[in-house]
């Protein structure tokens, strides 16, 4: 009864249907409970010794349950009876039909190959092999154990999709002893060597769309018909054969066409925004690969992009290079002789061994933590130079002489402990921020510093060596952050530091009376 009550409640909060089923009873007898069942509530009721309130619960639940339309057998053959209630709760659960995507194109001969490669009916399906919702794996070697033991004897369908690793069928499908004679298992990968690795029984290569089935695919996306615009010809043409027949480029384009921006691919899945990261789909970052490769097949090089340095030469755009796990690639020097167009250089422990005489002047963001010379080369002179990031370097200095970076704004070298002079900074008039943070044999801050309008924070944290700051420092109108936290030789600040707008970080141990300083 208490079950009938739950079922009432879900009901009446529509959280669920309830068919009321009398077998050989009269409802108006449980509406009333009088009868036999009248009785044995009774009964209930007497023994019972939780709480009371749960009496009145049921007894409300059993009067709405007589009093809902019901399925009710008096005489008559319980055979036919069972089927009329399998009706009416298949009226109640609706058509369990799959969503089918609708205008695939190229689909039905390619999956009545894999049909045919597999020797399956398709009304064979794999549901609830397990049955157990309550399953708790607790590590790869229990789980595949539960697999093994609880499907040799079964005949199921398994599909692994996009496998990678021999490890993952290792896994989850073992040997081939762990399912019911008459299985089939389906494997999507694109290493081939592993299926050979593996020793599956066929193979199928899914075949590339033909030409009128990428025409077809790209114009639904593009232009939402099965045919380009007249002025769109010689174009659709062009994106069909970039694409080389494969559906996921062409609806990207074909998206692309239609709706220009990042959301269409956010949208689609294809890319991922974490933060400040963005992470791309395997996919479509080897269809981007072969779109650059097809610049020029034959030679990496006049491509305008490059992702192994031994292809870079002089229409090189950007290069990006973060090794994840820290190793260190050494390379010659001699290979950025000709990228006389580099833009963009982003790279971590890429380290020299010869030949460095020469970089791009038209680099905008220079960015080489680890760098392992101790200067640049005489002939660098980015102008359009934005931000230069240089951490952990062996760099003694930036550049000799005179020249002039206008277009500076961040110079970042926290880490390099080998510096030790900083430049004059009246040839880079508008830097915003200066990073010094951890170069332990700076001794001392070129007193041209003071001519920044628009640095806003000064980072010399852990500069050990440093033994005082230039008196131009206060001139610095503008400067929001100056950290000198770690400066242990640090004695004393300059009077004019007085004069600015904003509270300084540093190490009260390390600086004799500051406090006393700043207050005057």
């Amino acid at each position: 009864m208490e079950e009938v009550a739950k079922v009432v409640e879900c009901k009446d909060i529509n959280e669920g249907s309830m068919i009321p089923i009398f077998y050989e009873v009269n409802p108006s007898d449980i509406r009333k409970l009088r009868g036999n069942f009248g009785k044995a509530f009774a009964k209930t009721e007497e023994a019972y010794s939780g709480d009371k309130r749960d009496i009145k619960r049921w007894k409300d639940a059993m009067s709405k349950v007589a009093s809902l339309a019901r399925m009710e057998l008096k005489d008559g053959y319980e055979t036919k009876f069972v089927k009329q209630i399998i009706g009416e709760v298949e009226n109640k659960l609706g058509p369990r039909l799959s969503y089918v995507v609708d205008n695939l194109v190229g689909m039905h001969s390619r999956v009545a190959n894999i049909v045919e490669s597999l020797c399956l009916d398709r009304s064979d399906f794999l549901d609830d092999i397990l049955q157990d919702d309550n399953l708790r794996i607790r590590d790869d070697h229990r789980g595949a154990n539960m697999i093994k033991e609880r499907l040799q004897h079964k005949k199921v369908l398994v599909i692994l999709d996009d496998v990678d690793e021999k490890e993952q069928l290792e896994k989850l499908i073992g040997g081939f002893d762990w399912f019911g004679h008459g299985s089939r298992i389906i494997i999507t990968t694109r290493d081939e060597h592993l299926l050979l690795q593996y020793g599956v029984n066929s193979i199928y290569k899914v075949e590339e769309l033909s030409f009128g089935e990428a025409l077809q695919l790209f114009c639904m996306k593009a232009f939402r018909s099965n045919h380009p615009p007249a002025e769109f010809n010689e174009l659709v043409k062009q994106i069909i054969g970039y694409a080389d027949g494969l559906p996921l480029a062409l609806d990207v384009l074909g998206s692309f066409l239609a709706y220009i921006g990042i959301e269409i691919l956010v949208n689609k899945s294809l890319i991922q925004i974490v933060g400040n990261k963005l992470w791309m789909h395997d996919l479509l970052q080897e269809m981007a690969w072969e779109i650059v490769r097809r610049e020029s097949p034959e030679e990496p090089g006049e491509r305008s992009r490059v992702w192994l340095f031994e292809d870079g030469t002089g229409k090189i755009k950007a290069i990006v290079l973060q090794s994840g796990d820290h190793r260190t690639m050494r390379l010659n020097g001699e290979l950025f002789t000709n990228m006389n167009n580099l833009r963009l250089l982003d790279i971590h422990a890429i380290h020299l061994s010869s030949g460095f005489k020469h970089l791009s002047n038209e680099l905008c963001l220079l960015r080489w933590d680890n760098y392992n010379l101790t200067s640049f080369p005489p002939s660098f002179l980015p102008k359009s130079l934005v931000q230069l990031h240089m951490q952990d370097s062996l760099l003694y200095s930036l550049w000799r002489g005179e020249k002039v970076l206008e277009k500076l704004k961040v110079i970042n070298l926290n880490g390099s402990k080998f510096f030790v002079k900083t430049p004059n900074f009246i040839y880079v008039p508008n830097l915003e921020r200066l990073i010094l943070k951890g170069c332990k044999a700076l001794s001392q801050v070129h007193p041209s510093i003071g001519n920044l309008e628009s640095l806003n924070l000064l980072d010399l944290a852990d500069c050990e060596n440093l033994t005082g700051l230039p008196d131009s420092v206060g001139n610095l109108k503008s400067l929001r952050v100056l950290n000198l936290f770690g400066c242990s030789n640090l004695e004393e600040l300059p009077e004019s530091i007085g004069g600015l707008e904003f509270a300084p970080r540093y190490d009260y141990k390390s600086i004799p009376d500051v406090t006393k300083q700043l207050s005057s």
